[in-house]
Parts: structure tokens; C-alpha cells; sequence
């Protein structure tokens, strides 16, 4: 869902999957790129980057953390472990919650 109205969560996740997939079938270790076209993007749930990913977002492209969904943790983008993972691009917004954070990139000491 592009309109910002449904959790895009779990499509994007499963992009990211099958990138990493396609990651782990290749013959030489060559990110797998996910595209994320313009649209607003509400984040309801975690996404987790996975071992050679490279997530591009266009520059419309804006991912809205979600901090009304029932998940134990609101939408975010993390990477936790993973080699070889980049994201560019889009605009990352925090859906306009005062006091709370604005980050939704976890373990960004694991991105390059």
C-alpha cells in the first residue's frame, strides 16, 4: 500500500526476503536491490534488513512510523547483524508524535 492508509510492513519485508534469497543463490556475493517506489509507506511492524541488501527508496518515497499499531514495537528499520547493507534514498518520518523518537534505522553501526 502506497497511500499511507495500510501497513506496507509486511510487503516490503517479504521483498527484502526474497532479495536475500537471491542473495544467497548467486555465484558472486552482489547486493540484491529492493525498490521502493514514490508513495507514503506506514511502517506498523519491524523490518529487518537481511545480508546483502540494498534497500533504495525513491526520493518521494516517505516511510511513516506507525506508533498507533498494536505491535509491541512500532514500525522501524532494523539491522542486526547483517553484512554487505545499505539503504538510500526517501524520507523516513515519525508520523508527527511528539516526544518520540524519529529513528527508525536500528543498529546503524552494522550498515555500510
Amino acid at each position: 500500500d502506497s497511500t499511507g492508509t495500510g501497513d506496507a510492513s509486511v510487503g516490503i519485508q517479504a521483498a527484502i526476503d526474497k532479495a536475500r534469497e537471491e542473495f544467497e543463490k548467486g555465484e558472486v556475493a552482489v547486493q540484491r536491490k529492493v525498490w521502493v517506489p514514490a508513495g507514503t509507506y506506514r511502517i506498523d511492524q519491524r523490518i529487518l534488513l537481511k545480508h546483502g541488501t540494498h534497500l533504495v527508496l525513491h526520493r518521494d518515497a516517505v516511510m511513516l512510523r506507525n506508533f498507533d499499531s498494536n505491535s509491541a514495537a512500532p514500525g522501524y528499520i532494523a539491522a542486526d547483524g547483517v553484512n554487505n547493507c545499505t539503504v538510500e534514498g526517501g524520507t523516513f518520518r515519525h508520523n508527527g508524535r511528539s516526544g518520540r523518537s524519529i529513528t527508525m534505522v536500528g543498529y546503524g553501526h552494522t550498515l555500510y
